[in-house]
């Protein structure tokens, strides 16, 4: 029989969440997580000029998108949620969509959106993600000029303006410069790489000297549009890769005092131990998870979900965007993608479903490669995780993400070093009622101590819970 380990504080199982009650397991998103790297893959640009020119252009409809929602002012918040970054023309006025085709299409065709476009497109080595903020970066204010200029009775009024800021075009031919000078050098995408994300944090500097000088910081909404627009957008494209997925934590040792003192709040909580079912030569725990939905409600079923052991590596997974867009529907990736505004279709749909089978299979593989990797320095974890992901449902909503156990399969509880006496004791109680419920008496506690030799953690019995009802009061 294999077990597993979860940390969890005492509130979250005594206080508000009932997380012990009610049997449930909490799937946190990767925004909850402790480590902002955690599930991130490595996104590269490598694509033909037809989905570079439709990136350029798809830019521009949600910039667009931005700016009219800004119009109302602060009153409304701008979310990153709302951006229809999935078709940003998916509307039933013609007008307005051909309002915006028109405007992507000046503001894309000028010979030096041509020329970055060429210049992406043939040379040999993929666009970072570092890379193509700074030219969104540079394009952004002149661009979000041109769409006020059309906007309805916007007091600036007057034609678009096309004009491509200088620095775009100074990148490119100092990108050029610096791939020519490492030809031939096997690290040439790394350190194109360096050189972009130094780019980067100059930015981030300058970007600190302009709060030195403001009074009043801006309001969210603004800040949205104007000043953080481009970070925005490049996170929504993520939203095109893989659907949103969600995770539980778990170990399969609890043996090293740092993870108890990190993750058990200073060895004040407790650690939840829970027997795995076997599935043919995988672990499993058997949870109750949505799985659709009719007019009325969510519609729930039980669901084995196999612990994934977490792989410890420096090397991330690395996807190109323009293939790896599996999270749209072929004729969205088609619309708004792979299709020329000529009607000419890109090379990137034959790479995709040339053999759509091998795709299929790589595109899976490296989302789970993603979701279970960490970096090496995190190694002393020894995690395992349950992931969940749902084609149909909106997980967002954090009651869609408690998961309920059964109880046979929470094995034992191990308090920690400091677990306080009156925490110990209402666990306890609460763990008595549930075994009296269920006519179980076989779940264990075990206190966890410090081995003075090896300064491990260890294990220690504290004795299965008997299943009597507690002495009537005769007060």
């Amino acid at each position: 029989m294999t077990s597993y380990y979860r940390f969890r504080p005492i509130d979250r199982l005594l206080g508000k969440s009932r997380e012990l009650e009610t049997q449930t397991i909490y799937f946190a998103g990767p925004d909850e997580l402790n480590d902002p790297m955690e599930g991130r893959a490595d996104v590269v640009f490598r694509g033909d000029a037809i989905v570079w020119e439709n990136l350029f252009r798809h830019f521009v409809a949600c910039l667009t998108w931005a700016v009219v929602a800004s119009a109302s002012g602060e009153h409304r918040p701008i979310r990153l949620a709302d951006m229809p970054i999935e078709d940003p023309l998916d509307s039933k006025v013609e007008s307005v969509v051909r309002a915006i085709e028109e405007l992507a299409d000046r503001l894309v065709a000028t010979p030096d959106i041509q020329m970055l476009v060429a210049h992406l497109a043939n040379r040999g080595i993929p666009a970072s993600e570092s890379e193509l903020r700074i030219y969104l970066k540079q394009l952004h204010p002149d661009w979000t000029v041109a769409i006020l200029d059309v906007l309805p009775g916007h007091p600036l009024g007057g034609t678009v303006s096309v004009a491509t800021p200088p620095d775009v075009l100074a990148i490119v031919r100092a990108t050029d410069e610096t791939l020519a000078g490492m030809a031939g050098h096997s690290d040439a995408e790394s350190r194109l790489e360096a050189m972009f994300q130094a780019a980067e944090v100059s930015a981030q500097g300058r970007k600190v000297h302009l709060w030195a000088r403001t009074d009043r910081p801006a309001g969210p909404n603004h800040r949205f549009v104007y000043l953080d627009f481009v970070d925005h957008y490049l996170t929504g494209l993520r939203r095109l890769l893989h659907p949103d997925w969600y995770t539980a934590c778990f170990m399969d040792d609890v043996g090293n005092s740092a993870v108890w003192g990190h993750y058990a709040n200073g060895h004040r909580d407790v650690c939840l131990k829970f027997r795995a079912k076997s599935v043919g030569e995988r672990h499993a725990l058997p949870l109750r998870v949505p799985a659709g939905f009719n007019r009325e409600e969510t519609l729930w079923s039980t669901l084995d979900l196999e612990f994934q052991q977490v792989r410890y590596t420096d090397e991330g997974v690395r996807l190109n965007f323009f293939t790896a867009m599996g999270n749209l529907p072929a004729p969205t990736l088609n619309k708004v993608w792979r299709v020329s505004r000529a009607g000419k279709l890109s090379a990137i749909e034959q790479e995709v479903h040339g053999d759509e089978h091998r795709w299929r299979a790589g595109y899976w593989q490296q989302f789970e490669a993603a979701i279970t990797r960490k970096n090496t320095e995190w190694s002393p974890e020894r995690e395992y995780r349950l992931t969940f992901h749902s084609d149909v449902l909106d997980l967002a909503p954090a009651g869609m993400r408690l998961m309920r156990y059964n109880f046979e399969d929470l094995e034992a509880i191990v308090f920690g070093i400091k677990t306080s006496d009156a925490n110990k004791q209402a666990l306890f109680q609460l763990v008595q009622a549930k075994c009296v419920a269920t006519g179980r008496h076989d779940f264990e506690f075990f206190q966890a101590v410090r081995n003075t030799g090896s300064r491990q953690i260890e294990l220690r019995s504290l004795g299965r819970i008997r299943n009597i009802r507690p002495e009537p009061s005769t007060g």
